[in-house]
């Protein structure tokens, strides 16, 4: 935490500072936490670029500057984005660095990042709104959806809400405080009809689902969609102000692309029923702030990936239309690409006008009039646009869009838009356009946009075909080999790093808040009890044929509800050939999904929520309908151990998961076969417990509880042979077995799966056996007979209810085991725990008045007053004076030469 004073500046004596830097000062970014040291990030150049509305300025943020408040070390050094060292007063101070030296800041990433040219503030408006919202007065506070400095700058807007109201009015004269968007925004002077306008384009681009190409695709628990932007066009003129905005982002469904190399693939992985309520969340948010929504899905119909999103992008579209959104959505499949084909250019893509007319007619735009002061018309519709990655296609059909709709409005006026007249207005819409498209591929795809030649200038020449190729062989590269440090960047700036700490503001209200908070927590938060089933079978390469009941494995007699949650991996789904392993077939994972999803919507109502595969081992996850409500924030990750990580023969698959706020891992894996590689299995576990990851750098540590199960191919050791173990098996002496058991030894040890549990071993071993038979290895190798499939546990919410293997599945030379769970998971009404929070922030405040300054800060610390002792002493005031006297004593003006006590002997010093 830091301290933060409002307090006038002739309170201040300068005099006893020392400039830091040269740099100008043109706003606060915010505060961040770096490598152990706190640093305000200020504005220090800027370019006005746009202006949407008469007195509104847009600025892009050319460089940032990192002060740091805890730590000498980089005062009085100028640093530019190469970590240079180029500035050095001579009031130096003694810094360490010289001119010339080249520094590695722990914030240059950051710095660089911020200014690169894509972000932009406004010193007089929030510029996180469109003019609509503004100028109609819906919504006074920035949105979070397009502020990308949320995480930096968030506590310092608690600490000017919770000013007095005076106090208040002057910080905002100040203009210190930014909302700062990524995208793009800029103005051009023109005419229309011989009247003076200015034609303006701002993007805004979410932070809510925020990254590069590959690491951001599709829709999240929330709602939020990758590379969601909205784009408004807006033209000014003395008497009038047009405005006109439409959105853009990526298919609602949660997909996502693997690239490698020269190739990528499409991946659905949740079914139908489980992303209905995240589509919904996502439709919410639109049809709140925009009104009607109009889908144009601009994806293939007939290239498979881009296929099978249309058809369930459809199906969701159905679905909700019957039930949730009946008459406020519409869609249209517009296939671009076939489209163009049969059009022979691009010119064919304003075709879309065509089935779309009636609706742009309907939605309208916003227009204000000046010369009335009225609003004459709002825009009460939205067209969502999409393609695979929304920026090529995308871009071009919004450009069409968009100045359909403004030679629309200028016809209104009696405008003439005829071709040759008043063209340079329509020339000059199309270069800002293509300028906007370009800087959005940058951003999320690493360069320029592809079609942006034509976008500019009407035609494809070759120049601009060949330019599109090159593009799209940089943008593979960036996306193989650079997307990963980018994406981490954006998550720093974001705050969604693992362990990150956000900077707060110290507020002595606040900790008895959240003392309160803490004391009438059952007030907004409540525990509830939940049944998850852990199921794990090696089916040594076959498939469930109709004669095959899973009922026993996944409903175990001894199940007392069914379940709301089902984790099951298999191993060994395919055999683990060369072939195999290389490039592992999917179609016997799809008859599994499909068997076991039959068996369990035969007890009840379930859905997929995410499905893996690494080569032979796969993880399946499902939900029970009325569950999938409160599960969220799924997402997956995966690591190879096999060969030295270089093959997927062996490893594991891991699903990260929230139930309402209590966060779930479950890690599926196949370790390394052989009766003596105690040492390698170890290395296999401790390989996927750290490699594993998910995004903003989580782990497996860093859930509420996490589950292991698999094949994970510990032996009964100990010296044992084949014949002792199987005496101890007809005598049922499994202890006297258990004792030599490789896991439960490495455990003990302290080697594998510390602070891990496994409830008591009551089955017998689950390998070796005769294939189609309950019957140990009696080949002539004589495997010893073992208990490899395992299910080990930790976390404070799981107790364990059931552990045990089922016999009658015959399949391989393994049996499944089985486990259930309770899990005591906490749900945590939030709107009312804000709430409460402020009602009790103003009670408190009322209490004892404003803290703007240090000392009062001091003065009202809630440490002591909340345990009844009174304010601790300070300059202003002792706590054994009463009646609000001074602590310092003033001593009435003495006659020159007077001795006030001659008894007291001269200051020695």
């Amino acid at each position: 935490k830091c301290i933060v004073e409002f307090v006038p500046q002739s309170s201040i004596d300068l005099s006893t500072f020392k400039l830091l830097s040269d740099q100008k000062l043109y706003g606060i970014v915010g505060l961040i936490h770096v490598q152990s040291e706190t640093y305000l990030c200020t504005i220090s150049s800027r370019t006005p670029v746009a202006a949407p509305r008469f007195g509104e300025t847009v600025n892009q943020i050319n460089d940032v500057y990192f002060y740091c408040l805890t730590s000498s070390k980089y005062d009085f050094i100028q640093i530019d984005t190469l970590g240079n060292a180029s500035y050095h007063p001579e009031t130096s101070g003694g810094t360490r660095y010289q001119v010339g030296d080249v520094i590695d800041h722990p914030c240059l990433g950051l710095r660089r990042l911020l200014a690169d040219g894509s972000f932009y503030y406004s010193p007089d408006f929030d510029v996180t709104s469109n003019v609509q919202r503004r100028q109609t007065g819906v919504g006074d506070c920035a949105e979070d959806t397009f502020m990308w400095n949320s995480a930096l700058i968030q506590e310092l807007l608690t600490f000017r809400r919770h000013l007095l109201s005076d106090q208040r009015k002057d910080f905002d004269k100040c203009k210190l405080l930014t909302t700062v968007i990524r995208g793009f925004a800029a103005s051009t002077k023109s005419t229309a009809g011989g009247l003076p306008v200015r034609l303006t384009v701002i993007s805004k681009l979410s932070s809510m689902r925020a990254g590069t190409r590959f690491n951001a695709r599709g829709v999240d628990d929330s709602g939020a969609v990758a590379n969601f932007v909205e784009t408004e066009t807006v033209v000014e003129s003395e008497s009038f102000l047009f405005a006109y905005t439409q959105v853009r982002g990526s298919v609602p469904v949660f997909w996502e692309q693997s690239t490698q190399l020269l190739t990528t693939k499409i991946k659905i992985n949740r079914s139908k029923e489980a992303t209905q309520p995240a589509f919904n969340k996502h439709f919410d948010l639109l049809t709140g702030k925009y009104g009607l929504v109009y889908i144009l899905n601009l994806l293939s119909a007939t290239k498979p990936g881009e296929l099978e999103l249309s058809q369930r992008y459809r199906q969701l579209v159905e679905e909700a239309s019957l039930k949730s959104f009946s008459g406020q959505m519409s869609m249209l499949n517009f296939d671009f690409h076939a489209e163009v084909s049969r059009g022979g250019s691009y010119s064919a893509a304003s075709n879309i006008i065509i089935p779309i007319q009636d609706a742009l007619y309907d939605f309208g735009f916003f227009l204000y009039d000046r010369n009335t002061s009225t609003i004459q018309l709002e825009q009460t519709g939205v067209f969502r646009t999409n393609c695979l990655d929304c920026l090529d296609r995308t871009n071009l059909i919004q450009e069409v869009i968009s100045r359909y709709t403004m030679e629309l409005f200028f016809r209104e006026r009696g405008v003439d838009c005829s071709p040759g007249v008043n063209d340079d207005i329509f020339y000059k819409h199309s270069i800002i356009w293509a300028d906007s498209g370009d800087q959005l591929s940058k951003i999320y795809a690493g360069t320029g946009a592809l079609k942006s030649s034509y976008t500019r200038s009407g035609k494809m020449n070759l120049a601009g075909a060949l330019s599109d190729a090159t593009k799209s062989v940089s943008r593979l590269y960036i996306n193989n080999f650079m997307d990963k440090s980018r994406q981490q960047t954006i998550d720093f700036l974001l705050g969604r790093l693992e362990g990150q700490v956000v900077v707060g503001v110290y507020d002595p209200i606040n900790d008895y808040v959240e003392s309160e908070l803490e004391r009438h927590k059952s007030e907004f938060s409540a525990q509830k009890e939940i049944s998850i089933v852990t199921a794990t079978f090696n089916a040594g390469g076959a498939v469930p044929d109709g004669k095959v009941n899973l009922d026993d494995w996944l409903f175990p007699a001894s199940m007392e509800e069914l379940p709301d949650i089902f984790v099951i991996g298999i191993q060994e789904l395919v055999d683990l050939t060369p072939g195999q392993i290389i490039n592992a077939d999917s179609g016997r994972r799809v008859i599994w999904e499909e068997t076991i999803l039959n068996s369990l919507n035969s007890h009840g109502n379930y859905a997929l929520l995410r499905v893996g595969q690494l080569v032979g081992t796969a993880l399946f996850i499902f939900g029970s309908l009325g569950a999938l409500e409160h599960i969220h924030s799924v997402e997956g990750s995966m690591k190879k151990t096999g060969f030295g990580g270089m093959a997927g023969n062996k490893g594991g698959l891991a699903c990260s998961l929230h139930y309402a706020d209590t966060s779930f891992c479950f890690i599926t894996a196949h370790f390394a076969a052989g009766q003596q590689n105690v040492e390698e299995r170890v290395q296999n576990y401790k390989t996927l417990s750290n490699g594993l990851r998910f995004s903003r750098g989580r782990s497996v540590q860093s859930h509420d509880a996490a589950v292991w199960f698999g094949d994970f191919n510990f032996r009964i050791g100990g010296g044992l042979s084949y014949e002792d173990v199987m005496d101890a098996l007809q005598h049922s002496n499994l202890e006297v077995l258990l004792e030599s058991d490789q896991l439960h030894q490495c455990m003990v040890a302290g080697l594998a799966f510390p602070y891990y549990r496994e409830a008591v071993v009551t089955f017998m071993p689950t390998y070796k056996f005769d294939v189609g038979t309950d019957s140990y290895d009696t080949s002539e190798k004589q495997r010893i007979p073992s208990w490899t499939d395992r299910i080990i546990y930790k976390g404070k919410p799981l107790r364990s209810q059931f552990y045990n293997s089922v016999a009658n599945i015959r399949l391989s030379d393994h049996k499944p085991v089985t486990a259930i769970f309770r899990a005591s998971v906490e749900i945590i009404n939030r709107e009312k725990r804000t709430q409460m929070a402020r009602e009790i922030y103003e009670r408190r405040r009322n209490e004892i008045g404003g803290v703007s300054s240090v000392t009062k800060k001091q003065e009202v610390s809630e440490i002591t007053l909340k345990n009844g002792l009174p304010p601790p002493s300070s300059n202003n005031q002792r706590w054994w004076l009463n009646g609000g006297k001074h602590a310092k004593v003033q001593l009435p003006n003495a006659k020159k030469g007077t001795i006030v006590n001659p008894a007291l002997p001269n200051n020695p010093f």
